[in-house]
């Protein structure tokens, strides 16, 4: 009977590191579906944001500062308590939006939203750390003079 205890204790030791292993990818596979998820989310908030400044440029395209508040803040003015360098949404800095407009007065009137420099966080452990992203630029017609 000795020998049989014994083969039921190495197997359930077996089974517990098993476990261990099974768990730790499968913890690894779920954080790496929420970073991945995430930076989805960011990437279509930042997309969205853009579109919008760039609606509201071509709409009034003296007010290019409002666009890019916009893109900060999602609203034409500096929230009630933010100084006027403030971070926005995820973190963003007035310096990573450029707003231009070219070809004032032609045909080919065009406003141009440019996001550059955000960066993606991850906390899954093979791929952790942060990471600046690719630029997004929005191009749309002038509607307004």
């Amino acid at each position: 009977m000795h020998v049989r205890e014994m083969r039921n204790s190495r197997r359930r030791g077996a089974t517990v590191v098993e476990a261990a292993l099974v768990f730790l990818m499968l913890m690894m596979v779920v954080l790496g579906c929420f970073d991945f998820g995430f930076v989805l989310f960011q990437y279509q908030t930042l997309v969205h944001r853009s579109s919008s400044a760039a609606r509201y440029a071509a709409i009034n395209p003296t007010d290019l500062t409002g666009a890019q508040n916009i893109v900060l803040y999602g609203q034409t003015t500096i929230p009630t308590g933010k100084s006027s360098g403030a971070a926005g949404i995820f973190g963003l800095v007035p310096s990573m939006v450029a707003i231009s407009r070219a070809n004032t007065g032609q045909p080919e009137d065009r406003i141009t939203v440019t996001l550059s420099g955000y960066r993606f966080i991850f906390v899954a452990p093979f791929i952790a750390g942060s990471f600046v992203a690719n630029p997004i630029n929005v191009s749309i017609p002038v509607e307004g003079s």
